[in-house]
């Protein structure tokens, strides 16, 4: 069976990012939480990282980490943020992510279920 490409009305465009925007926006008013896990761990982890030197920590095994996602988390310990607004942007941005290709895969499935209209 070969499946045509779907093109997204410009409507259908607009409709995904002021769905994103909104979720971003909610999303950043949470920023400033600290969950018991960053307090009791990615606090800590982040912080022995960047003490191993970023990209150097990565011959370590730091926390609980998977490498790849170590590796971003060393990334940061360059940029001059908060290491909190750092975790978070990285988790609404798999989010995101993710949200798109689990909608992209059901529809492959099963065809009749289509976000985009």
């Amino acid at each position: 069976m070969v499946q045509s490409k779907q093109r997204w009305s410009r409507a259908q465009v607009l409709g995904l990012i002021a769905i994103i925007v909104a979720l971003v926006a909610f999303r950043l008013t949470l920023f400033n939480v600290q969950s018991g896990d960053y307090l009791e761990y990615l606090r800590g982890w982040y912080e022995r990282i960047r003490s191993l030197g970023g990209l150097a920590a990565l011959h370590h095994q730091v926390g609980n980490y998977a490498v790849p996602y170590q590796f971003l988390i060393a990334l940061f310990t360059y940029l001059p943020l908060r290491n909190l607004y750092l975790y978070k942007a990285l988790s609404v941005t798999f989010d995101i992510v993710l949200a798109i290709y689990s909608a992209k895969m059901i529809h492959r499935v099963n065809p009749k279920i289509n976000f985009l209209n």
